[in-house]
């Protein structure tokens, strides 16, 4: 299936001649082989395929080109797509083509007059003054209790962009090439991006409140009811989000004593996740026992299915 899919797309066959003369990828082949991929699946299963076929797009793959087998995962394509958390540079890339769709539909939309729609110009409830701390506070009481529409208005305008700036802030950030952090391969091919270009970092994001750091942990799903969870290793602010990038994290076993998941940390296997589509938002923090032999653990929040 891959390999007829890659013949019948332009420079597929270059990428199959590669493998065959180098026995691996570079980099920037892999991501053409992904987006390659992606736009296949897409026209055969639409923007949305089903989860079935993305992991048989991605056992293709390691059956075509076993150099890039992950050794570290259970079916050794999770890097390609992982079923239990949605993640890899197939899920990354069908979420870029679906954004990048969406945003060329809304563009269209727009410049397209519909019959009965309405022909009154909306009025944009925006300015460059706002009101923060008390005045702020003093504002949205008043909205709760006036009835006067204009004075309403005149406090919308000062109290909107207030509301959108609190529920998305971030540290201060610094600009690093793609290449200088660890794990930033995949970071390339889900921003689809090359190597040498820069991001823009940061230690902590706060979304709608919840604040993530760098060192915190997060819990991307379940598997066989025992929660996966991956380490913060970066934070990066891309296109008016945050995404972070995690390593991978071995839930070892549940400790009854310690009502907590005794976790091992590694350095490998990473991926990308855009806060806000967190399946569980809240982060975690690591906890050590005092035993002879010091063992880390995550305390839940709640009871994780």
């Amino acid at each position: 299936m891959v390999r007829d899919a890659l013949k019948d797309k332009p420079g597929g066959q270059i990428i199959l001649d590669e493998y065959d003369k180098m026995k691996t990828l570079m980099d920037s082949t892999r991501r053409q082989l992904v987006n390659l991929l992606v736009a296949d699946m897409v026209e055969s299963h639409g923007r949305s395929p089903p989860v079935s076929v993305r992991s048989k797009y991605a056992l293709g793959i390691i059956s075509l080109f076993p150099s890039l087998r992950d050794p570290y995962s259970d079916n050794g394509y999770e890097h390609f797509y992982d079923p239990q958390s949605g993640s890899g540079y197939l899920a990354w890339r069908i979420k870029t083509v679906q954004r990048n769709t969406a945003a060329q539909s809304r563009r269209s939309s727009t410049s397209t007059p519909y019959q009965d729609s309405p022909k009154r110009k909306r009025e944009v409830l925006c300015t460059d003054k706002q009101l923060l701390g008390e005045q702020c506070h003093e504002a949205i009481s008043f909205l709760k209790h006036s009835t006067d529409e204009s004075a309403i208005k005149e406090k919308m305008r000062a109290t909107h962009q207030n509301f959108n700036f609190q529920r998305f802030e971030f540290g201060p950030v610094k600009k690093e090439t793609i290449d200088s952090l660890e794990g930033g391969d995949v970071l390339s091919s889900v921003f689809d991006e090359n190597a040498y270009c820069e991001v823009s970092t940061t230690n902590w994001v706060k979304n709608y409140g919840t604040e993530y750091q760098t060192g915190m942990f997060v819990c991307t799903g379940t598997n066989m009811e025992v929660p996966v969870f991956r380490k913060v290793t970066n934070i990066i602010i891309h296109d008016e989000q945050a995404f972070i990038l995690t390593c991978r994290v071995d839930t070892l076993y549940f400790d009854d004593h310690f009502s907590a998941y005794c976790i091992n940390e590694r350095a490998d296997s990473f991926s990308v996740f855009p806060v806000k589509e967190l399946i569980y938002y809240r982060p975690y923090d690591k906890q050590f026992s005092n035993e002879m032999c010091e063992k880390t653990y995550i305390v839940p929040h709640c009871h994780i299915v």
